[in-house]
């Protein structure tokens, strides 16, 4: 009797873990499933490092599934919820194979535009699955355990095939769709270019030079690189206008081209193409006026922190510090920094508007965190924006003053020294 109801007591142990398992699998899953609210790369990374060591709780979870002999299972369920999708025409899908990756790595995918990670997974055995909706092609990055990342085209309805090795993720071999290809014919082009400036840059970011005149010299050639870099972008971009890449390209180094030229080749663009982010920031650039020093402000309408409608001409009469920011640059974070320090001197001589770049969490999470009380907007169009393009902003953060006739006497101002007592 005593063996008989040892051997029900482990039926019944068995089928209860079984059970148990399938129950840590579904609150596993739950926590690998895409959290729109998590933005930044860090904050995606960190939580990614809890995910793994959480009181141990999910290592223990692995271990326990692995005891049972579940862990097949649930990388079975898993990669069947990621991907329960998959019929849809607006996913993109990736799958990917790098060589000595750890089993458990964490693997994102951050789209560029909308600038959130879209995606995540672990590996396992150096696989990985990833599944997202998009809607409309733009430009990616995969992120591999925060340290490499790698340039990719997603694409609606297409899917991604790459291999690599895991400390050279940056030459993996991706094979996709349209755009892809074209990004990856882009690369081969910018890769002698590459070879010289990334030395030149890790130098500069490092500290690895003698002195500033040396420092001076790296900047210079670093300068020089890039400006070939832009030109060869640029060029690349207009042969291939027909395409998301060959707009997003265009746009970005408008300023190596001839209004003229980019005109003509967007003019026989596809409506669809013309409807997109960066036909609609191209149609700006050459159809709206830019910001000229000395010349009269470009009033724009956009929304503030509250979701309350604002228009810069509401504030004309008095001077305005007008300054394009994102929350992820450090060199914004420092001068919002400055303004709050110096708010109430600056007040009583300027009208203070921020706009930020970000997407909606990102300048709500930013503006708190960062102590933003003066006027807060944005038109949360991202960096192809209306206001971003006709105030010709290509980095963060970037100022202008406005004086009380709405003139802009100043333009890209670095700090707000100059506006102190």
């Amino acid at each position: 009797m005593k063996p008989l109801l040892q051997s029900l007591s482990r039926v019944l142990k068995n089928g209860l873990a079984f059970i148990s398992g399938l129950l840590i699998v579904a609150q596993f899953t739950a926590v690998q499933e895409l959290d729109p609210s998590i933005i930044e790369t860090n904050a995606w990374y960190d939580q990614s490092k809890s995910f793994n060591a959480e009181d141990g709780q999910n290592l223990s979870t692995i271990s326990f599934l692995q005891q049972f002999n579940l862990y097949p299972y649930w990388l079975s369920i898993r990669s069947s919820l990621q991907n329960r999708f998959a019929a849809s025409d607006t996913d993109i899908q990736i799958r990917g194979e790098i060589k000595d990756l750890p089993t458990l790595s964490s693997v994102a995918l951050f789209d560029m535009d909308r600038q959130e990670i879209i995606a995540r997974a672990v590996s396992f055995r150096g696989k990985f699955k990833l599944a997202a909706d998009i809607v409309e092609p733009g430009r990616g990055l995969l992120i591999v355990k925060k340290k490499y990342s790698k340039a990719i085209m997603i694409e609606p309805g297409e899917s991604i095939v790459l291999a690599a090795s895991y400390q050279e993720l940056d030459v993996a071999i991706v094979k996709g769709g349209k755009e892809q290809a074209l990004l990856t014919e882009l690369e081969r082009l910018s890769h002698p270019i590459d070879r010289l400036l990334q030395p030149v840059v890790d130098s500069i970011l490092d500290g690895k030079y003698k002195d500033k005149e040396h420092k001076q010299r790296l900047m210079k050639k670093a300068g020089f690189l890039s400006d070939i870099k832009s030109n060869l972008n640029v060029r690349y971009g207009l042969e291939n206008i027909k395409s998301y890449l060959g707009l997003n390209l265009t746009y970005h180094d408008r300023d190596f081209t001839l209004r003229e030229e980019v005109k003509d080749r967007y003019e026989q663009l596809p409506v669809y193409l013309k409807a997109s982010r960066y036909g609609k920031g191209l149609h700006y650039y050459l159809y709206e006026r830019q910001v000229i020093e000395g010349d009269r402000y470009v009033d724009f309408e956009a929304i503030d922190i509250n979701g309350h409608p604002f228009q810069l001409s509401d504030l004309e009469g008095r001077p305005i510090l007008l300054n394009f920011w994102s929350a992820g640059c450090p060199t914004a974070k420092r001068l919002n920094q400055q303004i709050k320090k110096h708010y109430d001197q600056l007040s009583k001589k300027y009208q203070i508007v921020h706009f930020s770049l970000d997407n909606d969490r990102n300048w709500k999470k930013g503006s708190k965190e960062q102590g933003i009380s003066w006027h807060n907007v944005s038109d949360l169009d991202g960096w192809s924006g209306r206001a971003k393009t006709l105030y010709e902003v290509h980095g963060v953060p970037s100022s202008y003053l406005i004086d009380e006739k709405g003139i802009v006497v100043k333009k890209d101002m670095l700090g707000i020294g100059d506006l102190l007592d």
